[in-house]
């Protein structure tokens, strides 16, 4: 239901950018050129996950497949682009054959531009286009804030690939220079990066009455994990899985907050729920054997240990613990 709102949202925000910018002349202006939409055109095409998904709903999963091997501009083993021009372009038609569908990049495309960017020789929109800050780009662009906020929304739909513990947000890995005071989120990444965490979630607590997401929530949620306020945090993490049960990740970080604040019956649960969906979870099964370790069930406590191992074998207190525990049997024959 989260995903299908999401994507109606986003069809109709492409929709209110195209018919607030200005429809170019002649109405068909790429159509000659068309060097924009060739992977040796642009350094860089933005095309977010959730205009992916909008592109596999609405056309077909055939063509969203092809279009993300081109945005990624793929090569062959020889170093060849498997796409050379869009895939979605259409001969026929001289045009976008997903044109109704097209991400959001290519509608404002033409209309505004980075100061320090240029546009092919002879482009019909190279002394037309408006130059603005790259800092202030969600300020200048029409629709970029919905869009990033929608796509915030719409990550938090896929679970992570590999079965653990899946970090918060390092502001490190975060692109800085589009970031400004206007979004909560960006300024709490800025107060990270300064390393001020309480200020930090000061500002997304602030946010939330005015501003519900589930995408700003996690981050929270990420916050308070590192200020060990785990009792707030583990909250937070049950109203997430409550929102969006196919996180079954997020049970860990639950369970991880209740064992903290002594909820054992909780944080057993919330293990269980995670080990069920994530099989190879190492950490969720070595805290079912940690705790069935301090409850002196020790077969039990083996079973989970031995699996917690064999997920992440490098693990040392899964080791460490699993060798106490045969020590022990060893003691007692």
């Amino acid at each position: 239901m989260i995903r299908e709102n999401l994507l109606n949202q986003l069809s109709q925000l492409l929709r209110r950018v195209s018919e607030t910018l200005a429809k170019p002349t002649p109405e068909n202006a790429c159509a000659s050129c068309f060097s924009c939409c060739t992977a040796r055109g642009l350094t860089q095409h933005r095309v977010s996950e959730i205009e992916f998904a909008l592109v596999e709903e609405r056309v077909g999963k055939e063509a969203a497949d092809r279009f993300r091997t081109y945005i990624a501009k793929k090569q062959d083993l020889q170093g060849n682009y498997l796409y050379e021009r869009c895939p979605n372009y259409d001969w026929k038609t001289r045009g976008c054959g997903i044109y109704e569908h097209r991400p959001f990049a290519c509608r404002v495309f033409g209309h505004l531009k980075p100061e320090g960017t240029s546009f092919p020789s002879g482009c019909h929109y190279a002394q037309r286009a408006k130059a603005f800050e790259t800092k202030n780009y969600f300020d200048e662009v029409p629709g970029a804030q919905e869009l990033r906020f929608l796509s915030r929304e719409f990550s938090l739909l896929t679970p992570p690939v590999a079965a653990h513990y899946l970090d918060p947000e390092q502001p490190s890995e975060v692109d800085v220079s589009r970031l400004g005071q206007t979004d909560p989120v960006d300024r709490a990444l800025l107060l990270q990066l300064d390393g001020k965490l309480e200020e930090a979630a000061m500002v997304l607590i602030e946010a939330r009455p005015e501003q519900p997401s589930l995408y700003l929530d996690y981050c929270l949620a990420s916050l308070l994990t590192q200020l060990e306020q785990h009792e707030t945090a583990c909250a937070l993490y049950e109203s997430l899985v409550e929102n969006l049960p196919e996180r079954k990740d997020f049970h860990y970080y639950a369970g991880y907050h209740a064992l903290q604040t002594g909820q054992r019956r909780v944080a057993r649960r919330h293990f269980l729920e995670t080990v069920e969906a994530l099989p190879n979870h190492s950490l969720a099964l070595g805290f079912l054997g940690y705790m069935d370790l301090q409850e002196n069930r020790w077969v039990e406590a083996e079973v989970w240990l031995v699996r917690a191992c064999v997920a992440d074998p490098e693990n040392p207190y899964f080791r460490a613990r699993l060798q106490l525990i045969r020590e022990r049997s060893v003691g007692l024959t």
